[in-house]
């Protein structure tokens, strides 16, 4: 038994001696200070401020905004902030903001907002960003006027167009050309920005300052019949205001324009609507210019105007609201049938 004792004693001292420690490490290396344990060295920054922001490189941004102006533009004068927006970087932006860059300031000299820049690109997740850290949700672009909204109604993103209109964007805030945003929807055919923009209060009467287009103008010329379509049902429904006999600047109505384009579907609805078929321009009737033009179906629309579910038996489209040329034509068509 106490040789039994004796033997237990040496080979706990040869453990105590020779024990593995939890890391597998050898004593040696132990001794002299693992690879692991040595202080690591970050690797120098080769690229400015803006490259890291364009690339989305959150983590060299943080590193290089220790040393550097947040608001610092690259060669073409554009500030970091707009870089990491163009490209989508949410988190770079995120960096951006928390170390100070200014929210609005643009790219030099067209002057393009951050949030302009996002909104044209379609980033909508940089647009929340943005607007949640106080951007100027009406700062034109310098060269043409035209308004975070307005783009993004060019482009149809309509997600975009309801974050912006909820953080009380101007809807009516037209381009140096006076194209609204309403007249750009309708003229790009974004028929649920149109809705978007009309429940908002926009104005279908602003006309653009060369031709005085309306909205519902350039609708009828491009046969973009949904926007048409929405136009007139918040006429009836009085939740706008829509003229449908209001003339540009050289005289022609929506009406005229559609039947010298050749747009039938348009030309019914206007009719339904009560559109004013008598009125001519320069000296031309719109079914004057639709025969002129070939265009039959235009002009039989005109001759024999649809009626609408709730109208009277005897329609005002009927009665007084065609020329004297234009009844000698439909008599003349008449005979000829006849």
């Amino acid at each position: 038994m106490h040789r039994d004792t004796r033997r237990a004693s040496s080979n706990n001292a040869l453990n105590r001696q020779f024990r593995v420690t939890e890391s597998s490490e050898p004593l040696v290396a132990r001794r002299r200070g693992s690879v692991d344990d040595a202080p690591q060295t970050e690797a120098p920054l080769t690229r400015s401020l803006c490259e890291y922001a364009s690339e989305g490189d959150a983590a060299s941004l943080k590193r290089a905004l220790a040393t550097n102006y947040p608001d610092e533009r690259d060669g073409s004068g554009c500030p970091a902030l707009a870089l990491a927006v163009a490209n989508g970087h949410s988190g770079a932006v995120d960096v951006l903001l928390a170390a100070g860059a200014s929210v609005d300031l643009p790219k030099v000299p067209e002057g393009a907002t951050p949030l302009f820049v996002a909104c044209a690109l379609g980033h909508f997740e940089c647009v929340q960003t943005l607007v949640a850290s106080g951007a100027n949700v009406n700062a034109a672009k310098a060269t043409t006027g035209a308004s975070p909204l307005y783009v993004a109604c060019q482009k149809g993103r309509v997600d975009i167009v309801g974050r912006l209109l909820q953080a009380n964007a101007d809807a009516n805030q037209a381009r140096d050309t006076g194209a609204t945003p309403l007249y750009i929807a309708c003229a790009q055919n974004q028929p649920l920005v149109v809705d978007r923009l009309l429940q908002a209060g926009a104005r279908p009467a602003l006309a653009t300052h060369d031709l005085g287009a309306t909205p519902l103008l350039i609708a009828c010329e491009e046969n973009h019949v949904d926007c048409v379509r929405r136009l007139l049902r918040a006429h009836e429904m009085g939740t706008a205001h829509v003229d449908l006999n209001q003339r540009s600047k050289a005289g022609a109505t929506p009406l005229f324009v559609a039947c010298q384009h050749g747009r039938p579907e348009v030309v019914r609805r206007l009719l339904l609507a009560g559109a004013d078929a008598a009125r001519a321009f320069e000296g031309v009737t719109p079914l004057e210019k639709a025969r002129a033009k070939g265009h039959a179906a235009c002009a039989e629309l005109l001759e024999d105007p649809p009626r609408h579910p709730n109208a009277p038996a005897e329609p005002a489209a009927r009665a007084g609201q065609r020329s004297a040329a234009d009844e000698e034509v439909i008599r003349r068509r008449k005979g000829e049938r006849g």
